[in-house]
């Protein structure tokens, strides 16, 4: 039987200020031309695609929220506005873990206090640099979880000869996403020749969170299972155990940034895990939405008009 809680509750008057959600439609995310997304928009003109598992439908997501700190875009909830903890753990009959259910969190506490967020980038060489952030209610909300896999979409993809291979192999521990209701595109091969669609593919594990009204938060809890038993004393089976929050998603990630994150602990910190050769590592899940319908219509023709523009 699925294991699904959504809860909606009120959050706190004083958690007015965080986020931000900014825009990752084209523009103000460049370059026009990346080779990013799928067939039918493979520059990511609209935003985030995302795949339903059950019904095969596509669909794309144009904002990304994220859990910056006061001073850097967000505010009194700063990295809380997204946070997660480890609500059970499983063992086998050796004492091994094999399974934990993690309850995540989206506080919709938009707008973002000031301009001061970093400019994010990803892996296929977009960047976003903006001062306008979005406020109002998160529509369509969508949690990418970077640091786990699907087996179903990843074993589909090696039977078909696995093209390109597959980033999320990179990893220590496997860490397998039960019943996912969405698969998010992830592009891992920016460094082929300009005209040449990159390898990717919808495979990335996406649940859905619904509608965040203003001033309210959704709660939801996911099961993920182990890819082999890890004894107690594991550095993982530690940190499951910690009770610490261990999802983060700051501004200097753009969309599915990374794909093959791993579980850490958010200290709190402006943007904790930078690497300069790799971008946006200060992210292991991905928080989208969708804004009202007039704006989503204004979107769409802003990208069609870039896109004609690049056709003179």
């Amino acid at each position: 039987m699925r294991r699904i809680m959504l809860v909606v509750l009120a959050v706190s008057a004083a958690c007015v200020i965080a986020a931000p959600s900014l825009q990752i439609s084209k523009p103000p995310v460049v370059p026009f031309e990346s080779w990013s997304g799928p067939e039918g928009d493979p520059h990511s003109v609209q935003g985030q695609w995302f795949q339903d598992i059950s019904s095969g439908a596509e669909e794309f997501g144009t904002h990304e929220f994220y859990d910056n700190l006061s001073g850097s875009g967000g505010g009194f909830a700063i990295h809380r506005s997204i946070s997660s903890i480890v609500a059970q753990t499983y063992t086998n009959s050796g004492g091994d873990l094999v399974r934990f259910d993690m309850s995540i969190t989206v506080r919709n506490d938009t707008p973002g206090g000031g301009t001061g967020w970093a400019d994010g980038a990803n892996s296929h060489n977009e960047s976003l640099s903006t001062q306008t952030m979005y406020s109002g209610t998160l529509y369509d909300t969508r949690v990418a979880v970077e640091f786990a896999f699907e087996p179903v979409s990843l074993g589909n993809w090696l039977d078909a000869g696995g093209e390109g291979g597959s980033p999320y192999f990179d990893v220590e521990i496997p860490l397998i996403a039960v019943e996912p209701d969405k698969l998010g595109w992830y592009c891992w091969s920016p460094q082929n020749e300009p005209g040449i669609q990159p390898y990717g593919a919808y495979i990335v594990p996406v649940y859905d969170f619904g509608d965040i009204p203003q001033g309210e938060q959704v709660s939801r809890i996911i099961s993920f299972e182990i890819g082999y038993p890890l004894s107690p004393d594991h550095p993982l089976s530690v940190l499951l155990e910690s009770g610490s929050d261990l999802l983060f998603n700051r501004s200097s990630s753009l969309k599915i940034s990374n794909w093959g994150a791993e579980l850490k602990n958010d200290y709190g910190f402006a943007y904790p895990y930078e690497d300069p050769q790799i971008p946006g590592m200060s992210s292991n899940v991905s928080v989208f939405h969708n804004v009202p319908e007039p704006s989503g219509l204004l979107l769409f023709a802003a990208a069609v008009f870039m896109k004609r523009i690049t056709k003179m």
